[in-house]
C-alpha cells in the first residue's frame, strides 16, 4: 500500500500551473473561516455560487462556468488543510480506516455517485462522500474529476467508455477496494 501513495497522481484537466492556483486558492479559503464556514453551509451549487470565494475562484480560472466553480468551491470547503497527500480520492473512498474494516465509502454510494445527472445531485453525492472521509481529500484530485464531470455533462459528442470520467473512476475504486476482500 505504500507504493500507491508515493506514486503520482495523474490529472487529465488540471495543469501545474492551474494546481498551484488551485491550491493558493484554497489554502486562502482557510485563512476565511466564516467565508469558509459559509461555503460549507451551503446545500447546493446556487447557494454556493452566491458566495464571493466561487467569484474569487473564477477569477483564476475564467474559461470554467458558474456552476463548475460554485461546486469546486463548495466542495473544496469541506476539505481540511494539509490533505494534499498522493492518494487519489476515489482510493481514498475505497481504502478501510481500519485494517480489515469496511470501505468508507459503500459501493451503493458509489454507484449513485456514478449515476449522478444534475448538478445538485453530484454536489450531493460529493459533499457527502468527502464528510465520510472526514474532510482528509486531495483537493487537486476532487477538483479534476468536478471539472470532467462538467465538461462531459456539457458535451454533446459520445465520450468513450473507456475514456470517460465513469470509467477512470470505477477503475481507481474498484482496484482499491479488490485490495481488501
Amino acid at each position: 500500500m505504500g507504493k500507491e501513495k508515493k506514486s503520482k497522481l495523474y490529472f487529465r484537466k488540471l495543469s501545474k500551473e492551474m494546481q498551484e492556483k488551485l491550491l493558493s486558492w484554497w489554502r486562502s479559503l482557510a485563512e476565511k473561516s466564516g467565508t469558509q464556514a459559509q461555503l460549507c453551509r451551503c446545500a447546493t451549487p446556487e447557494e454556493a455560487a452566491l458566495n464571493s470565494e466561487t467569484f474569487r475562484l473564477l477569477d483564476y480560472f475564467p474559461w470554467i462556468d458558474i456552476e463548475t466553480a460554485a461546486i469546486i468551491a463548495g466542495i473544496l470547503s469541506h476539505i481540511k488543510q494539509g490533505e494534499e497527500e498522493n492518494i487519489s480520492f476515489l482510493q481514498k473512498l475505497a481504502t478501510p480506516k481500519e485494517k480489515n474494516g469496511r470501505v468508507p465509502f459503500s459501493e451503493i454510494r458509489f454507484r449513485q455517485l456514478l449515476t449522478c445527472r444534475t448538478w445538485d445531485e453530484f454536489f450531493t453525492a460529493l459533499r457527502r462522500a468527502v464528510q465520510v472521509l472526514d474532510g482528509r481529500v486531495n483537493p487537486l484530485s476532487i477538483a479534476d474529476g468536478i471539472l470532467r464531470w462538467a465538461e462531459e455533462q456539457k458535451s454533446i459528442t459520445y465520450c468513450e467508455a473507456g475514456r470517460s470520467l465513469k470509467f477512470d473512476w470505477s477503475k481507481e475504486y474498484y482496484t482499491e477496494a479488490l485490495k481488501y476482500e
